[in-house]
């Protein structure tokens, strides 16, 4: 369909910003919540901890809750604040190369695959990593120190 001239313009999402996005929108709810009021379908404040080359986003919720890939046309950039504040400078491990392990359902394997840090949050909780495919994903420091050591061995 046609899009307007802002909506084609547009900064697209990144990790760090403010987003109302609407939870379980397109998923089932999971088992544990199966048969109870989930607050599927309806949407939330939270913020963008991951970016998917396909334009998925991962969003932590204001309420704690997590969802990955969340399809663009269910996540809207709000000026609400944000829920932690990214740093790119100013921690040790800003720069350094990991090497990330994701296992693939389709093939029952793992596959492993760069990325570097870029950026931190300042209670130090979790970091920003961009994959060499260009995904990203929010990490935690012990997460970051594993894919360090994965790629130091080889």
């Amino acid at each position: 369909g046609k899009r307007s001239a802002a909506a084609r313009t547009a900064r697209p999402l990144q990790v760090g910003d403010a987003v109302r996005a609407k939870y379980l929108a397109d998923k089932p709810p999971p088992r544990f919540l199966q048969g109870k009021s989930s607050g599927r379908g309806y949407y939330f404040r939270g913020q963008v901890c991951g970016v998917h080359a396909d334009g998925c986003v991962d969003v932590y919720f204001a309420d704690g809750h997590f969802e990955a890939r969340v399809v663009p046309q269910f996540v809207t950039r709000t000026s609400h604040s944000v829920l932690r504040r990214w740093r790119s400078s100013g921690h040790d491990l800003i720069g350094r190369r990991l090497l990330i392990s994701v296992f693939e359902f389709d093939k029952a394997a793992h596959r492993a695959f760069g990325a570097r840090v870029v950026a931190w949050t300042e209670d130090g909780g979790l970091f920003h990593v961009v994959h060499d495919d260009d995904d990203e994903e929010a990490l935690t420091e012990a997460d970051i120190w594993e894919g360090i050591k994965r790629l130091e061995a080889g």
